[in-house]
Formats: structure tokens, sequence, C-alpha cells
């Protein structure tokens, strides 16, 4: 894992919290406990759901999910849940029907612990994030081909689930509840329910035990009954094969290749379109707000140890600014400084330098300013409020960009006419910190004024106050930055809304001075060279189009590339494969690879167009003016820059 993973970030113009990123950090470790196994047992597993759609166009997690999803066809399932207590690691727990009587769902979950732990060991292996993590197995089933066989075996499932449900209501519960030992006498309408499922299940209950429990084991069975040589559907029977929906060809799971997924890797079918394509249409369409299911999860865990246990969860988890009276007071405004004006920038890490720049250089060419960019450290927590590593950034900023030395400057003496910041938290970050002298409490008391730019960009989302991103600005805007600025420069009227809303909320109602510090403004532009009048297109494809499409994507190719061709004198071609393509040869007729390949070696011969490995890919983005090809995450990286995304149909 990079060791800056830890911090906030922005994608696609959602805010993704430093607590949110330790989550995926800790998921993604126990993703790679389980891949370990998977491989150790030649166990096939593949992201499924949001994960696999995270992987096609993120390349990692979609930015407002939350948890990791994998599945596994049955016999790989069992394989896995056979070796699994034995292989993970110690603490780790495999959850399903089978290992507990409470468990409803037909699938496991995989989690690091059995719920919060303050354990210093277990704190230090978890990047200090003390929740429960992991991940949920969900099982493929091979499906009945026959639509009455298949109609009637769900419904005898759905009526057994019914049965189980309803048994857990009215015996399991009391007997859980109940003292040890306690007999529980089933009624004569739950003896009703148990002859109805021996009869649809055709097996003997066990009225000693949980009834739900044994239920679902059978329904379990049945899912499992029908024999992959029989027929070519498969599909996850709870619900969709239940509802007669998102059955699929067992054809497009049959390979299996690895894609980026944020810092490692995940394996996904090889026919990822396709698959993505049927379930959710135009999948690089995306809905900011989406979750289904309580976001984020740890808040529910939290919620649930402290009332519990009476006990808070420490703060140095996850700090959050405490409103005080002292932030409805106004400032008092003082103008003294005579001849210069002096202007001093603070960035906040060198890679954020680009959202100061304008306002730097329009200081620059103002007469009788002088502008100062100081940078400051940033400091990487560990596990509570020590400090893990140092971040003094400098390398990232332009080369005739003169910096001055923080530990050579007092700014209280110095006393600016304005101060630019963009770390707006003080200590009030999961992850990170800036050095102390340089926190906006105590930069207000140095300056006449102290304005504020975000170092992200934000996009506008909807005002319902339930929403994952209105509750994430508990993070950004409930901060000292906001509270204590002059000036808060935000893009758009909508976003400046939803601040005050969330101040408004923070403030239980009254009124802060902050809230009349936001400024609405569309960032000065910063002068650059004139680009070339030629166009430069990036052409990717990737192995799912290949891998499904085979000869009729050769022929697709050829058209592409004649084209591309004939208008090179306006359009500067960059092709840049998937890598993955290499893999082809496994699964591709000797003829169709080979075709491919003497593609890609003319269009490097001719040299009319360039050729950049995905590795290399990143580097040239900035320059790419439009993209053409198969959907990923080049695709939306563009769209997200505001480039023309044009996407290849074959036929």
């Amino acid at each position: 894992m990079p060791e800056d993973y830890l911090f906030d970030e922005v994608r696609c113009g959602y805010y993704i919290p430093a607590m949110m990123k330790k989550a995926w950090a800790c998921s993604l470790k126990v993703l790679s406990e389980v891949d370990r196994i998977c491989k150790k047992y030649g166990i096939r597993y593949f992201a499924d759901w949001g994960t696999v759609l995270g992987a096609v166009r993120h390349a990692g997690f979609i930015p407002w999910d939350d948890d990791l999803d994998i599945s596994m066809f049955r016999k790989d399932y069992r394989r896995f849940c056979e070796v699994a207590a034995l292989e993970l690691p110690r603490g780790y727990i495999v959850e399903n029907i089978h290992t507990n009587p409470d468990y409803d769902l037909f699938l496991a979950r995989v989690t690091s612990s059995a719920g919060i732990s303050f354990d210093e060991g277990f704190l230090e292996e978890n990047h200090g994030f003390p929740y429960r993590t992991g991940l949920d197995i969900f099982v493929m089933d091979h499906v009945e081909a026959d639509e009455e066989k298949r109609k009637a075996l769900s419904e005898k499932c759905i009526r057994l689930i019914a049965c189980g449900d309803r048994l857990y209501q009215s015996i399991d519960l009391k007997r859980k509840n109940g003292k040890d030992g306690e007999r529980i006498i089933p009624e004569s309408h739950d003896l009703n329910v148990i002859r109805e499922a021996e009869k649809l299940g055709d097996f003997k209950m066990d009225i000693s035990t949980p009834l739900r429990q044994q239920i679902y084991i059978r329904v379990e069975e049945f899912f499992a009954s029908v024999d992959e040589d029989t027929t070519d559907l498969v599909a996850q029977m709870f619900p969709w094969g239940l509802k007669e929906e998102r059955l699929q060809e067992k054809k497009y799971y049959e390979d299996l290749v690895r894609l980026p997924f944020e810092y490692t890797e995940i394996p996904v079918p090889a026919a990822y379109d396709h698959m993505l394509k049927t379930r959710y249409g135009d999948f690089m369409k995306y809905n900011r707000n989406y979750g289904a299911h309580d976001y984020p999860f740890y808040e529910a865990q939290k919620k649930l140890f402290e009332e519990k246990t009476g006990v808070k969860v420490p703060e140095f988890f996850d700090p959050l600014m405490e409103f005080d009276e002292s932030m409805l007071i106004e400032r008092k405004k003082e103008l003294k400084r005579n001849g210069e004006r002096l202007v001093v920038f603070i960035p906040y890490r060198d890679k954020y330098w680009d959202a100061l720049k304008p306002y730097y250089e329009k200081c620059i060419s103002e007469p009788g300013t002088v502008a100062v960019v100081i940078p400051v450290p940033v400091y990487l927590k560990g596990t509570g409020y020590e400090i893990k590593k140092e971040y003094y950034e400098l390398d990232g900023f332009p080369e005739d960009l003169e910096l001055y030395d923080y530990t050579q400057i007092d700014l209280k003496e110095l006393h600016p006419d304005v101060i630019y910041i963009q770390d707006p938290y003080d200590a009030f970050h999961a992850s990170a910190t800036i050095h102390p002298d340089y926190y906006a409490g105590e930069l207000k008391e140095c300056t006449d004024r102290l304005i504020y730019v975000p170092y992200f960009d934000i996009k506008d989302f909807p005002r319902a106050l339930s929403s994952n991103e209105f509750f994430c600005m508990r993070h950004y805007c409930n901060v000292p930055g906001v509270v204590y600025a002059d000036e808060i420069i935000l893009p758009t009227e909508d976003l400046k809304n939803r601040y005050i809303e969330k101040l408004s909320e923070f403030s239980g109602g009254r009124h802060m001075p902050c809230m009349d510090s936001l400024r609405v403004e569309q960032r000065p532009k910063v002068m650059t060279e004139g680009k070339d009048v030629k166009k430069k297109l990036l052409f990717v494809n990737t192995i799912s189009s290949l891998y499904e499409h085979r000869s009729e994507f050769i022929r697709k190719l050829k058209d592409v590339l004649g084209i591309f061709y004939d208008n090179r004198e306006k359009i500067e071609l960059i092709w840049s494969p998937q890598q993955l393509l290499d893999e082809c040869p496994v699964w591709l007729d000797e003829e169709i690879w080979d075709e491919y390949i003497k593609l890609v070696s003319d269009y490097k011969d001719a040299g009319w167009g360039k050729y950049v490995k995905e590795s290399e890919l990143t580097a040239v983005m900035g320059d790419v003016d439009a993209y053409y090809g198969d959907p990923g995450a080049f695709a939306l990286e563009c769209s997200e820059r505001g480039r023309p995304v044009m996407i290849m149909n074959v036929f």
C-alpha cells in the first residue's frame, strides 16, 4: 500500500474521507488473505456487483461505495469454507448460515474481527481503524435450463424460506433469548409450519436445534442441485435466480483476468464488458449518491458499541470538530499595513499547488503586491495521536517558483495582509495533520484576511440531507479552515448552499459568521502556451472486447485504424491497448491472435501514430484532447477532465 493512500481524496467530484480510505485499506487486507488461500487451493473467485463495476470503471472502489463483493461458484465456495477456518489469520471470521444460526443471508462474510477492537496489535495491523471490515462472498449456482422446472424449484425454495423466517420469529428467538436449557414447546400453528417445511424439503427437522438454520441449509442444497453439465445458465439464486432475473450464460464466467484495483489487483470475468452491460446497461454512467445500505458502514458499528457499552469510541480515530459559542462571534478586521501588500500562500502538499497557482499568478501581476509561497510539512498519524511519517514535499512545485523555509518565518511578526490556505483540518483529520503553527486557528491571528481555497473540486450534489455526500461534508465543512476563514472560495452556488446547510446543522440552526464568508468564484485561469492545432486522441481497446467479439473485433480494428490513418493530418492517434491483451493467446484461435499482433506491429512500424504502453499512459493523459475506444477507467478519467468520450461499438 502506498504510504499516502490513507489521505482523504476526491474522485469523480466525490469526497472520500480519510476514515473511508482506512476502511478500504482494511477490506483489501482481508481480500489479500482470501486471495492467498484461493491461490493455494486452486479456488476460483471473481469480483462482483459494485466491486467489478469499480474495477472496470474506476480501477478500484466506486468512490461512494464502502464494501467489497466477490463471487464463487458453489463447488469453489464449499472448498473455501472447508479450508478458510484453518488458513485465515487468528481473529478472522467466516460467517454464513452454517456457522451462525442468526445469519439470514445466502452468502458468506469474511471479516477481520468479530467486532470493534481497541487492541494495540489489531490497530497497528489495521491502520488505526478499530471497526470490523471484510468482504461478502456471493454464490453462483447452475440453473435449470427448463423454464417450468426452474420455476417449480424457485417456488419450493421461496416457500421454504418463508417457513424458516416464520419459525425464527416464533421459536428460534424464544430459544435464543430464553434461559439456558429451557425447552421450547411449539404451538400448533408452529407445528403446521414445521410439517409444511418437512414436506416441501423432503427432510426431517430436529426441534431441539435452530429451525430456520436447518431450513436455510436445505434450501441451499436445492440451489446446488442442478448438474452443471445439463445447463448453460448460471445465477446467484438468492434473490435473483428465484425471481427469474439476471440469469447468465456460464460461458461468460469460464475465463478470468486480473484487473488493477486500488494498489492491488482483483480477478474479473474476461467477458466483463458483456457482464456489466447486461446487468447495468450503460455502466459508464454513474449515480454518486447511490447506496444499497447505510453509509458509511462503520457508523452503525460505532453507534451500537456506544449504546451497548455506554463508552465513547476515542475521538482520535475520527476526530470531528465540535461547535463552540465563540464561532458565532464576528472577527475584528485590521487593515494597518502601509506600502507593499504582502500575500502568503501555504499550499497543502506540492501535488495540489495547481489549485492555488491562479491566485498566486494574479497576485504577482498586481503592482505593489509581494507574493510568498511557504510549503509546510504534512504528518501521517499513527494509530493514535503519534506521528508516523513526515511529508515535506517540494519536488512537485514548478522549478522557477521561489519557496520559503517555514522554519525561518515568523508569521505573527510579519503579519501578512492576506494568507491563502488549502488545508482546512487543523487536528481534525483521521490520517494526517500539518505543522500546528500553521493551523487555521493560529493563522487567523497572523493576518488581516485568511482565505481558504479547497485543494479539491467537489461536484454539486442533491440537497437531500440524508445523502452520503452530505454526511461526508462533516469532514471538510465542519472544520477550522471554514469556520475561521474570512473568505472561502467555492466553485458553484449550489455547493455554497450545501455548505450553509451543513454549517447550520453543525451550529444547531444558528447563523455563523463564516456563512457570510462563503464566496462563489470560478478560479482564474492560468495562462498557458497555445496547443498544437492537431488534436491528440487516445484510443484504448480492452481484453474484454477482443475476448467476446474475436473476428468481428479484428474487422472493427482495421476500420478504426483506417479512419484514423485517413485523418492523420488533423488527429494524432495515441493507441494504448490494455496490457491484459497479452493473455489472450490462451483463449483465442491462433489465426485471430496472429492477425491482431500483425495489426499492432504494422501500426508501430508505420509511425503515423503513437503507441503507448498502459503502464506509461498516466504520463500523457494531461495532453489528451478526446477519447475513443472501450469503456473503462481511462475513458472515465478523460470524461472527468472534460474531454469528449466516444465508446466504441464493434457492430
